[in-house]
């Protein structure tokens, strides 16, 4: 049946006695169906080409293709992203062990010059070589630091740079598996669609036997249609003929149409104490009734 959706509770008892009446009250007089012969149409088909077919199986699985490929991209971009992160780090760290070296040895120089002031000898040839061996000492000290940070970096540098040449290569890399793909594909369009030109060769084989079979069946079917009218009308509709015939299904929509313009707690709230909506809705008022109350989480 035919309504508008309601928008108010009052439009909505209406539609649902509208509802009620048309499918469970009102009653038709049967008028004979006058039947027409059984006309069928040959069905035709004209079957995809290869180039279809293959155009096809390409579009069908090049989502996935793209998005595995873009997976496999990002997985490498996070660890592009990592060593570079490792490379700042890296140097971060040999700053600091750099300035720990020279506040060291400045610190051992200071002691020096105060050892040699304390002997009186300050300034002296002996002083300047302990000098001069500090100041070696930590020349070779940042030196070896900046020899094993220039090898960490190279070595890091060059992880980079295999991953870019990864990134760079992924869609070749991918390339033979979405060609193996896209065969496989093509050969299941294939066979579905040689499967389809020999489904339609059969059914056009069994029309006219379809034809004369129903031509036999016309004055079986009006006196079938009026006993089954006659069936319907002579007491209530049970549920499963009221299933059948659309009435649960119109209820439900025009009850959820307007519980749906509220607010998922003000729908179960006000629908809880509807008691009327049971005699239209019967069975279906708890599992309704559910759903709201699930959505507002109460």
């Amino acid at each position: 049946m035919q309504f508008d959706l309601p928008t108010t509770k009052t439009e909505m008892y209406d539609v649902l006695q509208e509802l009620f009446y048309y499918y469970r009250i009102k009653k038709v007089p049967f008028e004979e169906i006058t039947l027409l012969p059984l006309t069928l149409d040959r069905l035709t088909y004209t079957p995809l080409t290869d180039a279809e077919i293959e155009e096809r199986a390409e579009a069908l699985i090049m989502p996935e293709h793209k998005k595995r490929v873009e997976e496999y991209k990002s997985k490498l971009s996070e660890k592009k992203a990592a060593l570079q992160s490792e490379l700042i780090k890296l140097q971060e760290k040999a700053d600091e062990q750099e300035e720990e070296i020279i506040s060291r040895f400045q610190e051992s120089l200071l002691k020096a010059e105060a050892e040699a002031a304390k002997k009186g000898m300050a300034g002296s040839s002996v002083a300047l070589s302990a000098a001069a061996e500090l100041e070696a000492a930590k020349q070779a000290a940042i030196t070896e630091l900046s020899a094993n940070t220039a090898q960490k970096t190279a070595q890091i540098n060059s992880e980079i740079t295999a991953v870019n040449a990864l990134i760079a290569d992924a869609d070749d890399y991918y390339s033979a598996v979405f060609s193996a793909e896209a065969e496989a594909k093509r050969l299941e369009l294939k066979e579905k669609d040689e499967e389809l030109v020999r489904e339609i060769f059969k059914y056009n084989n069994g029309i006219e036997e379809k034809e004369q079979k129903y031509a036999n069946t016309i004055k079986q079917a009006n006196a079938s249609f009026a006993l089954k009218y006659q069936e319907v009308n002579s007491s209530f509709l049970t549920k499963d003929q009221l299933v059948e015939m659309g009435y649960y299904e119109d209820v439900i929509n025009c009850v959820c149409a307007y519980y749906d313009t509220l607010t998922a707690l003000n729908a179960y709230s006000d629908m809880k104490s509807e008691n009327k909506l049971c005699m239209y809705l019967d069975d279906y008022y708890e599992s309704i009734l559910y759903m709201y109350r699930m959505r507002a989480e109460v």
